[in-house]
């Protein structure tokens, strides 16, 4: 479905301006609600029971996620989809699947079907909810690698600090700690008090 007239695509931006910020809140907040119970504690739980190296940990409970978020959002649905639809192709339903949740959504398919009218609302209503949780499901997987200590060693390698160092022209009437404690006896802290007290 498209808007065809002009109030329906001023409508569809402004509810797109307003929408898309607060889903991107909403699944943000979600996922970090999630993280403790899919990536820590069972990482923290086996690393204790068992006294594996949490790295070696982390490594392969990231794998094994990833590996479950591909079968249940991508393999199974596309399956489903290759059952459904006459005219795709198994390849065809995988790459609907990646590009829907990757929220690349180019458009090029989409999965309607030919269903009786009693069953076209639930299976709206089905795809919605499998386009969300599996949003949430890869955003998840993604955070997941990310906390990874080689991953964010190789982010850390690639990207520039955000903390540029201060030149020693720079630090130039920059009063260090020792300084303010020395001055909370002696007087008022200024740069030529401190030198004609003899501060180091």
């Amino acid at each position: 479905m498209v808007p065809l007239s002009d109030w329906g695509k001023i409508i569809s931006i402004l509810y797109c301006f307003v929408g898309i910020p607060v889903t991107i809140f909403f699944i943000r907040a979600l996922v970090r609600s999630l993280l403790p119970i899919v990536t820590f504690r069972p990482v923290q739980y086996i690393h204790s029971r068992w006294g594996l190296p949490r790295g070696h940990v982390a490594i392969g409970h990231s794998m094994g996620l990833g590996l479950a978020t591909l079968t249940l959002f991508i393999l199974i649905p596309a399956f489903c989809f290759w059952i459904l639809k006459d005219n795709w192709t198994f390849l065809e339903s995988i790459y609907f699947c990646f590009i829907s949740l990757s929220t690349i959504g180019l458009g090029d398919f989409t999965p309607r079907i030919m269903s009786p009218p009693s069953l076209h609302g639930f299976y709206e209503l089905s795809i919605t909810c499998y386009l969300l949780t599996g949003l949430l499901a890869m955003l998840v997987t993604l955070e997941t690698i990310y906390q990874l200590q080689e991953i964010r060693a190789l982010v850390r390698f690639f990207a520039p600090s955000r903390r540029p160092r201060l030149e020693e022209e720079d630090r130039v009437g920059i009063v260090t700690r020792d300084q303010l404690a020395l001055t909370s006896n002696l007087g008022p802290c200024s740069p030529k008090n401190l030198t004609e007290r003899g501060a180091p």
